[in-house]
Parts: structure tokens; sequence; C-alpha cells
């Protein structure tokens, strides 16, 4: 990507999630976000339709930003290390979690979170099958499965409040993905694919 691209993407991003910080989605202006970002609206629409189209950027780029470059190829670690990343992100951002639990628009932004989550767990899958991991499933259930799941456990979470911490968030979903096997290397031995009961 072009270099002046990149900054433009980065400070629309870091702009974006200082306001989610200070008040709901549906209250966040383009003409703010551009003023803040020091964009003008024209470079603004050339990226974007609208504000939701560059939410969904902003939020991809957040989890883009989550660092899983240390994990062994494992499909059930990534997913875990992405759902961490969210969940950390969401406690230091206290203000974030504040405004989601009040805006009307949580369903539909626990939506694109599923639909990004899809994205990405798809691709990487696809990566695991090249690498030679093996499913007894197709990837795009594991990966729709995984993503709509773990998106509407966020939000529940989101929705508790206090004293219902992401490391409690964390375990509870290990609890519950140690009950599948996602994808295991064609080298393992045993009944280890997608789904199977241990």
């Amino acid at each position: 990507m072009d270099l002046r691209i990149e900054r433009t993407y980065k400070s629309i991003t870091d702009t974006f999630i200082e306001f989610l910080n200070e008040m709901p989605l549906e209250q966040i202006k383009i003409t703010d976000l551009c003023q803040q970002s020091m964009i003008r609206r024209a470079t603004f629409y050339r990226h974007f339709n609208d504000k939701y189209e560059c939410y969904r950027c902003v939020v991809s780029r957040m989890i883009d930003r989550i660092d899983t470059a240390g994990i062994e190829m494992s499909p059930m670690k990534y997913c875990r290390a992405i759902i961490c990343g969210i969940a950390y992100f969401l406690e230091d951002y206290p203000g974030i979690t504040g405004n989601l639990c009040i805006s009307t628009m949580l369903s539909l932004q626990t939506t694109y979170l599923s639909e990004i989550l899809n994205e990405k767990f798809y691709r990487y899958f696809e990566e695991c099958i090249r690498k030679g991991y093996s499913f007894s499933v197709q990837p795009f259930v594991c990966s729709k499965f995984l993503a709509g799941g773990l998106s509407m456990a966020i939000q529940q979470w989101i929705l508790q409040g206090e004293p219902y911490l992401a490391a409690e968030l964390l375990s509870d979903v290990d609890e519950l993905m140690n009950t599948v096997r996602i994808g295991q290397s064609s080298s393992v031995s045993g009944d280890g694919q997608t789904f199977s009961h241990r």
C-alpha cells in the first residue's frame, strides 16, 4: 500500500478508536472524524462510502494489529489469540465498552465483527490446509460457527459489565473450545479432526 494511503488509514483508525472511546457509533460524525484526522472529506469519501464502511475497516485493522506472529500453526490457538486480543483491547478501553452497552447499534456492530472474524478465520484455515492440516468439515463452516459464536459471546460479555473480566471470558472460551478440535496436522495420528469430540 502507498505510504500516504497507509498514513491516512492509520490516522482515521486512531481517531475513530478515540471517538468510540468517547461516544457510541451513531453519534460519530464524518465531519468531526475528518477534522480530527486532519483529512479532507473528499479524501474520506475516496476510501469509504460512509462511516459504517469506515467502522468495518477500523475493526478489521484493529484485529490485524493483534500479534499472532509467535503462534505455531494451529487453528485453535489462532482463534483464541484473536479473541484474547479483542477482549483485552476492550478492557483497556472501558469507554468503548460502555458506549457499546448504550449503543442502539450494538447488534449491527456485532454482525460486523462476526463478518470480519469469519473472513480472517477462513483465510487462516485455508492457509492451514495448504500447510498440511485436515478438516473433517468445510473450513467455511468452521469459520462461520466460530465467528458467530465468539462474536455473540463478546456481545454478552460487554453487556454483563463488571466484574466479569477479560480473563474470565477467555477462561470460559477456553473451556468451550477444549470440547472440540479444529484441524490437525496430517502428521498427527488419532481422530483430531474438526469438531471431533474428545
